[in-house]
């Protein structure tokens, strides 16, 4: 699939990807061996967050596509052992581009299929384009001035992109004070008055319950677990919120030498509300479903433990934030992505939903 985001930003800290399985054997929970191998295949659909974005070296995918042996779906198959993994997450796909990857599975997959994951709605908004649109750059936390940086972002940009994500949410910005008002009706009525996010996730969950034979079959042993994003920044609104732990220094952007890139309070305050209400609505759709008889889809649950980026320092051990020393090599790979820690906790939120 084309791609709607930048190819990642690379990590300072290179681990061999042996090292990082080695860590991750150990970790608890997911890669526990003990479970029972079910019989029956297991698909993984969604956007880069499903593929392990930013987590290389990336083996030859027949897709086409970056997945990482450390995405979620892998390191799920570790620990249950389906028979097989039809892996077709693809960075930068958005609703529709997910709802093909369905396509790409044969109709006798399908019939063979128990466990499904999806993760997809975030490059709708699209979060990495809300991200660039409102970056700019302090000289600390605690910083005076505000720089947005050039050919990028800006005030009126950021605006632009935080209003049409608030419009596919089925939100609006408040004038005056500039937050992001809750869609009370759209999550208390989501089949009946849905956001426009909402009708694309219910259309692409209908698809995937579709095409395993669920509608036709209430009895399927199938099951679809719909992996939300984690909360991407922490709450801070007294002060910018810094995306990297390490200040600029780049000859090609000479004045953001030793600065940070950063959103300013309202923003970071506005992005943290467009994410939590997009857990909402995903939650929303899925209760929806179940109330109309589907119980074969399900929610995984959103782990406390996972830890998102400190706005105050930028960083967290789950989530990269932007990783700067890569701006110049034109690649976004990594950025706002889960780290491998991160996609463990994602893929223990699977597991949970699985065993419930």
């Amino acid at each position: 699939m084309a791609r709607t985001i930048p190819p990642t930003l690379r990590t300072k800290r290179a681990l061999s990807v042996l090292g990082l399985l080695g860590l991750l054997t150990v970790a608890g929970p997911v890669l526990d061996a003990s479970a029972a191998s079910p019989q029956g295949y297991y698909v993984a659909l969604g956007d880069s967050y499903s593929s392990g974005e930013g987590l290389t070296p990336y083996p030859t995918s027949p897709t086409g596509c970056s997945q990482s042996p450390l995405a979620y779906p892998e390191l799920v198959q570790r620990t249950l052992r389906f028979t097989k993994l039809f892996f077709e997450a693809c960075p930068g796909a958005t609703t529709a581009q997910v709802e093909s990857q369905v396509a790409h599975v044969s109709p006798a997959v399908w019939k063979r299929t128990r466990l499904v994951t999806i993760t997809a709605g975030g490059n709708d908004l699209p979060f990495f384009g809300l991200i660039t649109a409102c970056t700019g750059a302090v000289a600390s936390a605690q910083a005076t001035s505000f720089l947005y940086l050039t050919n990028v972002s800006s005030a009126s940009i950021c605006e632009t992109a935080i209003s049409r994500a608030a419009t596919l949410l089925g939100t609006t910005i408040d004038a005056a004070t500039g937050t992001v008002e809750r869609p009370r009706l759209v999550l208390a009525h989501p089949l009946t008055h849905p956001s426009a996010l909402e009708r694309r996730l219910r259309n692409l969950y209908v698809r995937v319950l579709r095409a395993e034979g669920v509608v036709k079959d209430p009895h399927s042993n199938a099951r679809v677990v719909i992996v939300q994003y984690p909360n991407l920044i922490g709450a801070r609104t007294n002060s910018y919120c810094l995306l990297s732990s390490s200040p600029l220094h780049l000859k090609e952007l000479p004045k953001y030498n030793g600065k940070y890139l950063a959103f300013t309070p309202t923003t970071s305050a506005q992005l943290l509300s467009i994410n939590t209400y997009l857990q909402a609505e995903t939650g929303a759709v899925v209760r929806a479903l179940k109330a109309d008889g589907i119980r074969q889809i399900s929610l995984g649950p959103l782990t406390n433990s996972f830890a998102p980026l400190d706005c105050a320092n930028g960083a967290s051990p789950d989530l990269n934030g932007f990783l700067v020393n890569a701006l110049t090599s034109n690649s976004a790979q990594g950025s706002f992505h889960p780290t491998a820690a991160g996609q463990s906790q994602m893929a223990s939120s699977v597991l949970a939903a699985w065993r419930h």
